[in-house]
């Protein structure tokens, strides 16, 4: 459902300011695509409820399907506005801050903390594949439920936010003001700007999806297992908060929006998700409670 409506809300801006998307048409014809195969799982699901297998894959492809949609954000990115918004944002940090936070970091920048720092940023990638992992190995259907829907609703809410504000980012909008043109790393630093170089799309920084997917992912574990299981956890997660700004890929603001963002749709979206939970179970009562009564009036009736 989350993801159908994310591919319509989409495809319904692209369509409406179609002069500022290089093949449109194409693109809408892919979001659609994509909508079918949506659907087409939840068919499936529908028709095969008792093999878990199918239950399984049902929960978890709008996961699989988002790494096919990222990238396309930066096809779009700029349908409001035409432009980025970068030297607003600069301009806004400025005078909230009376500095610019990412050239402080700037001044403290070394390689032993570069590489520490872009480490902090990487851990968003196990974050969000080894919890739905263990979920899927325990069976723990209902969590991993929980788990994807919030997840997603951070995510998407994250990437219709990069076309309300576009930005480049820092390490673009403020490439000639560094003192370090760029960070020097061991291995983690190269790897991290290898992958940014060639899967990061422009325009997918406010708010920061890495943020607030990371507290969300925090909140939910903590929702499923308790503080004490995911406390270590916790030093990661500020860690990647601050890393993002640390690494330039990020301003302050769009951090912060990270932080809002999961707090809205972890508290918003699992009471949604608890009051649908609790009424889907509800109507599966009902539904078993109707086929006991229709036996137990077959087995009585004439014989």
């Amino acid at each position: 459902m989350l993801t159908l409506l994310y591919l319509t809300v989409v495809s319904l801006l692209v369509v409406a300011f179609h002069g500022r998307v290089a093949d449109w048409g194409w693109l809408v014809c892919s979001l659609g695509l994509f909508a079918v195969s949506v659907l087409v799982v939840a068919v499936w699901e529908g028709r095969c409820p008792t093999r878990p297998w199918v239950v399984l894959f049902h929960l978890v492809y709008p996961l699989l399907v988002v790494p096919l949609l990222y990238p396309m954000v930066q096809r779009y990115v700029l349908v409001l506005w035409g432009r980025f918004l970068d030297s607003e944002m600069i301009s806004v940090e400025w005078v909230v801050f009376g500095a610019q936070p990412n050239l402080l970091f700037d001044r403290i920048a070394s390689r032993p903390l570069n590489e520490i720092m872009m480490a902090c940023y990487s851990a968003y990638y196990p974050l969000l594949v080894v919890p739905p992992l263990l979920l899927v190995v325990r069976r723990r259907w209902r969590e991993l439920e929980l788990f994807v829907c919030l997840l997603l609703a951070a995510l998407y809410v994250c990437y219709l936010g990069f076309v309300v504000v576009p930005l480049r980012g820092p390490v673009v909008a403020l490439a000639e003001v560094f003192a370090q043109p760029s960070l020097s790393g061991y291995v983690v630093v190269p790897a991290q700007q290898f992958v940014m170089a060639h899967a990061d799309p422009a325009g997918a920084c406010f708010p920061s999806s890495h943020v607030a997917a990371a507290w969300v992912v925090l909140l939910v574990l903590r929702r499923i297992h308790g503080w004490r299981v995911v406390a270590a956890l916790v030093p990661v997660v500020v860690g990647l908060t601050v890393a993002v700004v640390y690494t330039r890929y990020h301003y302050v603001a769009d951090a912060l929006a990270g932080l809002v963002v999961a707090g809205l749709c972890y508290g918003v979206g699992g009471r949604l998700w608890a009051r649908a939970s609790a009424r889907r179970r509800g109507m599966a009562r009902v539904r078993l409670g109707q086929v006991w009564v229709g036996s137990r009036t077959g087995s009585s009736g004439p014989r």
